[in-house]
């Protein structure tokens, strides 16, 4: 039973991360192909060639002549390099999420698209506020679903209550990780102040 549990374990985890093969490939491929080029400029030069793009000993004695540039372009470059590389390690060691969230019963998992549940939020939350389901959008994230009313023109809404419904909608979908519902009403989009 227990390998029965780790399968699944290991199969929802598949279904709501994402790898990051695709950042890997793409940094494979560009330091492959970097590679490539430098090999191609010092093969041309070792044969007398004229260089494709730039001489590799011109710039290999630019660059040892750094000292050269100005403090605030050296500085400059090695900030933006420095950057590149801490959001590429952060990406690389954060798990990916893909837009699913786990509903779990005693005998089964599913897995929902965040869209699945958006639309479910949506026609509760435009019953609840006795509004057009065209006048209600949600976006759902990970740990956040945002249900955005626009009312019709001096007409009131009851933003407890439409909270009230879509938490309970919330709630009885029982979704791993738990969703919390944040209803905002967008007077600006139908002309009011």
């Amino acid at each position: 039973m227990s390998e029965t549990t780790a399968l699944y374990r290991r199969i929802k985890r598949r279904e709501t991360h994402s790898s990051r093969s695709v950042l890997a490939i793409t940094i494979a491929v560009i330091v492959i192909l970097g590679s490539a080029y430098a090999i191609t400029e010092m093969v041309l030069h070792l044969a007398g060639q004229p260089a494709l793009v730039s001489d590799m000993f011109g710039v290999a004695q630019a660059t040892a002549g750094l000292a050269e540039y100005t403090a605030g372009i050296v500085v400059a470059v090695g900030i933006v390099t420095a950057l590149i590389g801490v959001i590429i390690m952060i990406v690389s060691l954060t798990a990916g999420r893909r837009a699913r969230h786990l509903v779990e019963t005693q005998k089964t998992s599913a897995v929902v698209d965040n869209a699945v549940i958006a639309s479910g939020l949506a026609r509760h939350a435009a019953f609840a506020g006795n509004i057009s389901p065209d006048n209600v959008r949600v976006s759902v994230s990970h740990r956040s679903a945002v249900v955005t009313l626009t009312p019709a023109i001096g007409a009131a809404m009851d933003i407890n209550s439409v909270t009230a419904a879509v938490q309970e909608q919330l709630d009885s979908y029982a979704l791993i990780p738990k969703v919390r519902p944040r209803v905002v009403i967008d007077e600006q989009r139908n002309g009011g102040s």
